[in-house]
């Protein structure tokens, strides 16, 4: 294990050497410097080359004894191969834990250029790669200055959590203020939490952010010495510029996102956030590859299980196994669909956990009904819920992401009305949800 530090000489990568060797200090691994020199053309063969090593080498032993300390090894190598091949290669061989690299100031910068080594390394190494710009933040932290700020890009998957791991992981060397930031597309979820009709796509909508904030802060523990928040906003433009601007807004000292160690095709198409982020960020920024950061075993969390019913016998059968499968400590939500009445308009707001004025009496007599369906099994366990929907299907799909179910139960047509059949609900719901779904069949088969 150690602690990987690109190196050129310049006033950039020297920075970079300072924070790095802080860092391996900290987390008590050797600190290892790699210089990177081009193969060298067979014409140039002899013209040089053995005064040039020799000069890089001497350059190396003085940056080393300037960074070795009494609680600090620290080793220099020169790398035959590309800034880019080296430090992969190195990484993958030494099982480095961190890469760092320098990235110049504005001042220092021309045509450019800086930061392209950080993106190219950031798409291929397989460990976290962190770029400096200014290395006084990070003297102060670790010398027991008030805590990192750090901003965390996060969206679904295993490559925000690998980025979202690391950055709490720094509270380990010493305290860390950890913030998630979900930059959303609000006509997806809009769709998906069943807020419907014609919305604002600038302002947060205060529904989805509560959704959003609470899937996150299930989703990505803190750690020991770490504060941990987050927050949701829309984001209409490219989510990298969207979220430097708020790394600057905020004044964090550090910027992290996943990388999805895409092809060159696939990030040409899509965009990356993190080569946006490299280039665009006037902080330190950090990216992490999925498999960079390892895995703590996930704690028991008791089961939430939504069961949608129409109030028959075959639809309460639903109700019956939602008490089986969440357990002794787990949550029950029960939903029944209502048809939304005729002047219902498609452009009005609509949440369809809202039910209009000529449904609430029905709402009431089914609220009721449904509170009824869980005294047997000790009804404070059980959450009756009516929703409105012009298809049964979307609605139980939507309830699920509102509440965070981990199970949905389905047994049958599950609204009054016009009913779908029993396979053409099921099947809507489970093209509507990525939550796993189970059939329950009637009683008695």
């Amino acid at each position: 294990m150690s602690v990987l530090c690109g190196f050129d000489l310049s006033r950039a990568s020297q920075r970079a050497a300072t924070v790095a060797a802080a860092l391996a200090r900290a987390r008590r691994e050797p600190l290892v410097l790699v210089y990177a020199v081009p193969p060298w053309p067979n014409e140039w063969e002899g013209s040089g080359r053995g005064e040039l090593l020799a000069g890089l080498r001497r350059a190396l032993d003085r940056e080393t004894e300037r960074l070795r300390g009494p609680e600090l090894a620290v080793s220099a190598r020169l790398v035959a191969a590309t800034p880019v091949e080296a430090l992969a290669r190195e990484a993958a061989d030494s099982e480095a834990t961190l890469v760092v690299l320098g990235s110049a100031a504005p001042s220092e910068r021309m045509g450019g250029r800086a930061g392209r080594l950080a993106e190219r390394l950031a798409q291929r190494s397989p460990r976290p790669t962190l770029v400096v710009r200014d290395a006084e933040p990070w003297l102060a932290w670790l010398s027991g200055g008030a805590p990192l700020e750090v901003l965390v890009g996060v969206e679904p998957g295993p490559t925000s959590e690998a980025a979202w791991r690391f950055a709490v992981s720094l509270g380990a060397l010493a305290p860390v203020k950890v913030t998630g930031a979900h930059l959303y597309w609000p006509p997806h979820e809009f769709k998906r939490l069943g807020l419907t009709g014609v919305r604002s796509y600038v302002d947060v909508d205060p529904e989805v952010a509560r959704v959003l904030e609470r899937e996150l802060s299930a989703r990505l523990p803190g750690g020991p010495g770490a504060t941990v928040g987050f927050f949701s906003a829309p984001s209409l433009g490219r989510p990298a510029d969207h979220l430097a601007s708020l790394g600057a807004e905020r004044g964090v000292h550090l910027l992290v996102v996943g990388t999805h160690r895409r092809s060159f095709v696939e990030r040409l198409w899509e965009g990356s956030v993190s080569r946006g982020l490299l280039r665009g960020a006037t902080v330190a920024a950090a990216c992490v590859p999925a498999h960079g950061v390892p895995v703590p075993a996930p704690p028991e969390e008791p089961r939430h299980v939504l069961a949608a019913t129409d109030l028959t016998a075959l639809g309460n059968a639903t109700v019956e196994a939602a008490f089986a499968q969440a357990g002794e400590h787990g949550a029950i939500t029960v939903v029944h669909v209502l048809e939304p009445p005729p002047h219902h308009r498609d452009l009005d707001p609509h949440d369809v956990f809202e039910v209009s004025a000529e449904n609430a009496p029905r709402k009431a007599q089914v609220l009721a009904e449904l509170t009824a369906l869980g005294t047997s099994h000790g009804a404070g366990r059980l959450t009756p819920l009516v929703l409105e929907s012009h298809s049964p299907a979307k609605a139980i799909a939507q309830a699920a992401e509102r509440v965070g179910a981990t199970l949905v139960l389905v047994g049958t047509r599950v609204r009054e009305g016009s009913r779908p059949g029993p396979g053409a609900v099921l099947e809507g719901v489970l093209q509507g949800t990525t939550r796993p779904v189970l059939v329950v069949r009637p009683p008695g088969r």
